[in-house]
């Protein structure tokens, strides 16, 4: 009998890298999503994961836990981010960050599937500390960590959180500053930055998938409650990455630093004082993790 294993957040960039994975490796994938969440990114699998489209009413949740059981584990990736919120994104802020990890739990312990893979962000790291959370989003998903701790201790859960800091690969549709820099570049449009001296630790999605299939493992290998960081250990600034960049592609980017101001609470120094995941460690430089990046189609990557 395959495994069987939920995702959520499977629509997004790493969720639909890791259920591609997860189909590649022999798993019976089931993934939760939104009911207008798209599927542009899993299109290819279809055909392979079962998908379930969660309206928010945890009676039909806990039913679907019931039908598909027994589940081995839960990757949990689902998330709504936002740097700098308004008051009217605290509703979906809290259900996405909150209730529906722990709508999650709940089910889990009903059916006596013991095993989460979660994830958390390096933004709780505000200045290098322990914890100061650089945005709302970051305060959330410190809490539901705490959250977490609960059926640990109480339930005997098994649960591992991935704290994920910058992640970035080819065919990624997020807003993010190297996938600007990549549009930049293939456009020639101008690009007004910030000054640039905000570092930033990098690891190319593969890797990042690499550490969740390793986290599935040692979930099974240890109890209680663990927390681990996916870094490369090896910041770059901005600035240092756009020459970089430069190299590889042999041209000058359309990049014209210090025209916008940095955020309020801008993240300066990357987060470094976290544990590494046992059994794991990055395998793409960063030099050759912006090549794939930057000439895809040479590496047949989708």
């Amino acid at each position: 009998m395959r495994k069987k294993a939920i995702v959520t957040g499977a629509s997004g960039y790493i969720g639909s890298r890791l259920t591609h994975a997860l189909v590649a490796e022999g798993w019976e994938v089931y993934v939760i999503l939104r009911p207008n969440s798209s599927i542009s990114l899993l299109e290819d699998i279809t055909k392979h994961i079962s998908i379930f489209r969660f309206d928010g009413e945890f009676d039909n949740l806990r039913k679907f836990f019931q039908q598909i059981q027994p589940i081995e584990i839960v990757f949990h990736l689902a998330a709504y981010f936002v740097a700098d919120h308004k008051w009217q994104q605290v509703e979906i802020l809290l259900d996405s960050n909150i209730r529906l990890g722990t709508m999650l739990l709940e089910a889990m312990k009903e059916i006596n599937c013991r095993h989460l893979i979660n994830t958390a962000t390096a933004w709780q790291h505000y200045q290098d500390q322990d914890y100061n959370p650089v945005c709302l989003y970051a305060a959330m998903k410190e809490a539901f960590e705490k959250i977490i701790t609960y059926y640990v201790q109480v339930h005997n859960f098994q649960a591992i959180t991935l704290e994920l800091l910058d992640t970035y690969g080819p065919q990624d549709p997020r807003s993010k500053v190297l996938n600007l820099l990549y549009k930049s570049w293939k456009t020639g449009t101008k690009l007004e930055m910030s000054g640039g001296e905000q570092e930033l630790d990098l690891v190319y999605i593969d890797d990042v998938i690499s550490a969740y299939l390793i986290a599935a493992d040692y979930c099974h290998q240890t109890k209680g409650q663990k927390k681990f960081s996916v870094a490369s250990q090896k910041p770059h600034t901005l600035r240092e990455i756009t020459a970089i960049i430069e190299q590889i592609t042999e041209d000058k980017l359309p990049i014209v630093f210090g025209q916008r101001p940095y955020r309020q609470r801008e993240v300066m120094t990357s987060w470094k004082q976290g544990e590494i995941l046992p059994g794991w460690q990055p395998t793409i430089t960063l030099a050759k993790g912006l090549r794939k990046m930057f000439f895809a189609d040479e590496y047949n990557e989708f």
